[in-house]
């Protein structure tokens, strides 16, 4: 399943692995798949799937190109058009893909996208012009249900925090559990990336 949460000219285009690097890995652990195994008597062991690596990587930044500026002035006032043609001709403003992958070795879950920014305002829903995109999905699952349940972003003009959350479902001696899990992209207005 894929949700796309945002669109745009530049949107979430596909670069080669190579293209990206990471800025950071780490394990992280559900407490509340953890709690939710143990209660239903379930080991170590079924206790599993509850850790997973996630890794968030970042593309090469780019700035606008003069067709990607001139597409956009019939979409904006002459006046905003003016303050965008000025902010790409000193270069400030700039865009770069992200991904970030989610991983145990049981399923894989992913956020990708493109974020804008210009030094004092980070962005991927429309301003100035450019629309950055965001998509969340669901790689693959083996032995039980993974569902999207929500992807977007939120926060301030000067930073933002793009997530992704999910529900987890799967049966240890017969018993279904499932708890939910959320995995947040954070970028700020200068295009520093953090999770």
């Amino acid at each position: 399943m894929s949700v796309l949460s945002a669109t745009g000219a530049s949107a979430a285009t596909a670069q080669s692995p190579g293209s990206f690097r990471v800025v950071s890995s780490q394990k992280v652990t559900s407490s509340d798949c953890v709690s939710r195994v143990k209660a239903q008597g379930g080991s170590d062991r079924d206790a599993a799937p509850c850790s997973s690596v996630v890794t968030l990587a970042v593309g090469v930044e780019t700035r606008p190109t003069s067709n990607e500026i001139a597409s956009a002035r019939s979409s904006l006032s002459p006046a905003d058009f003016a303050s965008l043609s000025a902010a790409a001709a000193a270069g400030t403003v700039r865009s770069v893909p992200f991904q970030q992958g989610r991983n145990n070795g049981t399923d894989q879950e992913q956020q990708y996208g493109r974020v804008y920014y210009d030094g004092s305002r980070v962005w991927i829903s429309s301003y100035r012009g450019y629309t950055g995109a965001h998509v969340c999905k669901v790689d693959w699952a083996v032995g039980y249900a993974v569902t999207n349940t929500g992807c977007g972003d939120y926060g301030s003009g000067s930073q933002r925090s793009i997530y992704q959350k999910w529900m987890f479902a799967v049966g240890v001696k017969g018993s279904p559990i499932s708890w939910e899990e959320t995995s947040t992209i954070n970028v700020n207005a200068s295009g520093r990336f953090w999770q």
